[in-house]
């Protein structure tokens, strides 16, 4: 991840992001290491509310060459906008992105979360979320449209998240998390149970940890 300050007028903001796998029997779709590349380049802008409020926003693009596919041609790519409401409270967030290549697809990323203090070292942050597919994102990924949609497409996947962090100096964090996924509606339900993949699950506990430093 980069910042890249501009005082009162915003700022820019990216990741560059790899995919790898050590044991997912897909080895005749691409390969172990480094077969996708993710990179995002946004503008920001907060603006201050009343009431310990800011409204922060961002508007860029996706890119996401498959890398280690056979036919590393097939980039996708286009624009994404994200949103949210920082708030002592509750933080509702969206992240929105639309790919106009090799398919025009879009979903929307919605949710809830926040940090919460435990001490001067620890803190704990929970999260809810649930991502809405257009019908073409949706065939994409359960074989056909969405018998009843909404808004052209339908809320396909939920996700509930809690991680814990531990502070080790202002600039350096141990993490762990627990995660639940769940495959929402029973259209999209029944058409992943079908599959014969190892990987194809309506449910699924992940563990993850890691480290963050900041400078």
């Amino acid at each position: 991840d980069w910042f890249a300050r501009f005082g009162r007028f915003g700022y820019l903001y990216g990741y560059a992001w790899f995919g790898s796998s050590l044991h997912n029997h897909q080895h005749d779709i691409h390969r172990e290491l480094f077969h996708e590349f993710e990179g995002v380049v946004q503008y920001g802008y907060d603006v201050d509310l009343p009431c310990d409020m800011k409204l922060v926003s961002l508007v860029g693009a996706l890119w996401d060459p498959l890398i280690g596919y056979p036919d590393e041609s097939n980039a996708w790519w286009g624009p994404s906008v994200e949103q949210s409401l920082e708030n002592p409270i509750v933080t509702p967030y969206y992240n929105a992105l639309w790919t106009f290549d090799p398919q025009m697809i879009g979903r929307v990323r919605l949710g809830l979360r926040r940090l919460i203090p435990l001490s001067e070292h620890f803190s704990v942050k929970p999260c809810v979320e649930t991502i809405w597919y257009d019908g073409r994102r949706y065939r994409f990924a359960f074989g056909e449209e969405p018998r009843q949609p909404f808004l052209g497409g339908a809320f396909a996947t939920g996700l509930a998240d809690l991680r814990l962090n531990w502070h080790l100096t202002p600039q350096l964090t141990l993490y762990g998390a627990v995660r639940q996924y769940l495959v929402l509606g029973g259209q999209a339900r029944a058409a992943v149970r079908a599959r014969d993949d190892y990987w194809a699950r309506t449910e699924l506990t992940i563990g993850a940890m890691g480290v963050e430093y900041s400078f």
